[in-house]
């Protein structure tokens, strides 16, 4: 299920664990715990989010390898729909922390930014281990 290489891996596990550390450093300077709480919560959400993303989008990859062979009958839209909607969330994701710098405070900007980093780091540690685990 898992074909990236056990380098991505790590480095997802790096990025992750820094992300997480810087997060916990810089928002326990003033005792703030429910941001603790939020920042952690928004990573586990996002992580899910990104992990269910990725099965998805494996999945699909795996369907169209399983039919290539065989002669679809398919739109054009119905073609261009799965590139459509994968690049409107990478558009939105690289705009959405910039439309946040003008709407919310630094600390909440900061947790927002950090937890979808820490999420995303996070699911694909989860997809490599799951991806491990059917291997088995």
């Amino acid at each position: 299920m898992y074909d990236s290489g056990r380098l991505k891996v790590y480095l997802n596990a790096l990025v992750a664990v820094l992300a997480i550390i810087f997060s916990v450093i810089t928002l326990t300077r003033p005792l703030n715990t429910l941001l603790l709480v939020c920042y952690f919560s928004l990573s586990m959400v996002v992580a899910f989010l990104a992990y269910k993303f990725k099965v998805f989008l494996q999945s699909r990859t795996q369907e169209k390898l399983f039919t290539a062979g065989q002669i679809e009958h398919k739109t054009q839209a119905d073609k261009w729909k799965p590139l459509l909607i994968f690049m409107g969330a990478i558009i939105f994701a690289l705009i959405l922390p910039l439309i946040l710098v003008f709407v919310l405070e630094p600390a909440y900007w900061f947790l927002s930014f950090t937890s979808i980093v820490t999420g995303v780091s996070l699911s694909e540690i989860i997809l490599y281990y799951v991806g491990r685990q059917s291997k088995e």
